[in-house]
């Protein structure tokens, strides 16, 4: 009787491609990356919500800050040129900020009732 040698590299027979991952295999890993995806997500929602409270927080202050500025400026009466070229750049730069993020569309009016 002939003697058969098998030879092994990391325990899988040499020369034989090792086993294609099955269907639960591949459906596992899907489902794995899905939930990386949604986690990611929800990450950066939270991020961007907290970014859009703290630029809503410094816009609040911004306004305030520049109307307390402008305020002062007229009670303090016969300001120069310079001084009210002065309050227009700032008055200029902080909508050019606030323009950066347009505000939110007015809802359409509501639809008139149907006729009788």
């Amino acid at each position: 009787m002939p003697t058969v040698v098998t030879i092994t590299v990391d325990g899988e027979p040499a020369g034989c491609s090792p086993p294609s991952p099955t269907l639960a295999d591949l459906m596992a890993k899907l489902n794995q990356l899905q939930e990386q995806i949604a986690m990611n997500q929800a990450e950066l929602e939270a991020a961007l919500s907290n970014v859009g409270t703290r630029l809503t927080e410094a816009s609040t202050e911004i306004v305030a800050r520049l109307q307390d500025l402008q305020d002062a400026i007229t009670e303090a009466g016969n300001t120069t040129p310079a001084v009210d070229a002065a309050l227009a750049n700032v008055q200029t730069l902080a909508a050019a900020l606030a323009d950066i993020v347009p505000n939110d569309p007015p809802a359409p009016p509501p639809e008139p009732p149907p006729a009788p």
